[in-house]
């Protein structure tokens, strides 16, 4: 049966449309008010999330899917291009995306006729699916006469269903532009892009600082009319030539790829670059491939990220802050299945929980066979979580592993950077290469959904050793994050947390 036919469907959009008209009330002076909320932003060709997920982000106030559903080509009679509706539960609040690129000159009564005899046509077609849409959204580039822009918006509403909210984007780019305020003034809402960078866009340290962010919604508030804060999750690696001109970008990387590839070096002063963001740098030292650039020596990626502990940290400024006029937050916008570099909805989740947001590690060990001289075993450390660790080169970001008898010998590192060898003498590590009872294994940095292991590490032994593991990691919060420690004897592993 069609979803759309579903008699709980109908009564469910029936209760969301009572709901979206009465938060939607006409105001005192004759306009309406846009009801509060908070939305992800979902592009075209992107999965959604799913529902377990969608039901977990409306319980912590993101209600709303922004979702692109066409594509501004230019003026004439059918000026957008039509993109596919996701699959999304029925009765979802959504509000239609209009993406493109115009220039807000020409004849802006005339396009926004033509745009609003098509939206009215989608619309149609997204409530077929059983979806609600409550408003129509604009997200277009190289805007340069703001006045024809706010035409345009004004004459939208006009002539399209004004039961739909109008908003549209406003880059931070346009903070101190003059026609601003009458673009501000023609929608129910915009939505200020204050916070993180889209891949097409310069790079710039003020879209990451906090105290910008501040400036520039009280620029906002001054003008007296509601707004959404726009926060871009997106992170992306740009590759750099020999003389740091920027040569292309992708969201489509892992940092692991080159944060321990040794034909790369890391470049010093990531932490210091790091405010508000996560930065990375480096160089190939010798011809490389990687996120499908063929890189030559002295040519570099550069990768920027937002971070969970930085959503953390916004919500808990815009708490502080006082913003009568704020309605709430789109985050742009839910990444695609190789684009790792960028936060999700877990991540928008574990940001809007009580407690902070932390990876949930764990270790492993196992024993692989006998040999002549000992045992062979394998170690390693999971992170199942979409939550990642700081990158650390010196003294976190350390699994160690300490044998009751017997020695370490040879260590294949696996997955890991590197690793080193330790006694103990008089309580103080000490390093060593013969008798080592202590190892620890590096990693720069654990990734979300990521498993580092070992290949096979001897340990010279006349019996079964008992194994002691313990691990610890910085986090992009500066907290320190210790896994275990756990016992290995005779094949199983345990717990010892609750025993120290």
């Amino acid at each position: 049966m069609p979803r759309h036919n579903s008699p709980r469907v109908l009564l469910a959009l029936i209760c969301l449309s009572l709901l979206v008209i009465s938060a939607g009330c006409w105001d005192s002076f004759g306009g309406r008010s846009r009801p509060p909320a908070s939305a992800i932003w979902l592009a075209a060709d992107v999965p959604p999330p799913d529902p377990g997920t969608l039901a977990h982000l409306r319980s912590l106030g993101v209600g709303e899917l922004f979702v692109e559903v066409a594509r501004l080509d230019g003026p004439g009679e059918q000026p957008l291009e039509r993109m596919r509706l996701p699959d999304v539960p029925a009765a979802t609040a959504m509000t239609m995306v209009v993406t493109g690129a115009w220039s807000g000159q020409g004849d802006p009564v005339g396009l926004a006729a033509s745009v609003a005899a098509e939206i009215r046509q989608l619309r149609f077609e997204a409530e077929a699916l059983g979806l609600v849409p409550i408003g129509l959204h604009f997200d277009l580039v190289d805007i340069v006469d703001l006045g024809g822009y706010a035409t345009f918006l004004e004459e939208v509403a006009k002539s399209g269903d004004r039961s739909l909210f109008i908003s549209c984007s406003v880059p931070r780019s346009w903070m101190t532009l003059p026609g601003l305020e009458d673009v501000v003034r023609a929608a129910d809402a915009v939505v200020a892009f204050l916070y993180g960078q889209r891949a097409d866009e310069p790079e710039d340290a003020k879209a990451w600082d906090f105290v910008q962010v501040e400036r520039d919604l009280e620029s906002l508030e001054s003008m007296g009319e509601p707004y959404f804060l726009g926060l871009t999750t997106l992170g992306v690696a740009r590759r750099l030539g020999r003389n740091g001109e920027v040569k292309a970008a992708t969201l489509e990387a892992r940092l692991r790829d080159f944060l321990w590839d040794r034909r790369f070096k890391l470049k010093l002063g990531f932490s210091l670059e790091g405010v508000n963001r996560m930065v990375y740098s480096v160089e190939a030292e010798r011809p490389a491939t990687v996120a499908g650039w063929k890189l030559r020596s002295r040519e570099g990626v550069r990768v920027m990220r937002p971070a969970t502990a930085h959503l953390e940290e916004l919500a808990r400024l815009r708490g502080a802050w006082q913003l009568p006029n704020l309605l709430g937050t789109v985050y742009y916008r839910m990444p695609g299945p190789e684009e790792h570099l960028s936060l999700g909805p877990a991540n928008i989740i574990a940001a809007l929980e009580p407690t902070p947001a932390t990876p949930e590690l764990s270790l492993s060990a196992s024993i692989q066979r006998a040999t002549g001289r000992g045992y062979l075993f394998r170690f390693g450390v999971e992170n199942p979580s979409e939550e990642m660790t700081e990158l650390s080169v010196l003294d976190n970001n350390i699994v160690q592993i300490e044998i009751s008898s017997g020695a370490f010998g040879h260590v294949e590192v696996g997955d890991f950077e590197r690793f080193a060898l330790f006694e103990r003498r008089d309580g103080e590590l000490a390093p060593t290469f013969r008798n080592a009872k202590i190892m620890q294994l590096h990693l720069p940095i654990l990734e979300a959904e990521q498993v580092a292991r070992t290949g096979d590490v001897e340990i010279l032994a006349q019996g079964e050793p008992t194994l002691r593991l313990e691990g610890w990691f910085i986090l992009p919060d500066g907290r320190t994050l210790d896994v275990g420690p756990y016992r290995w004897r005779n094949g199983q592993l345990t717990s010892l947390r609750d025993r120290e």
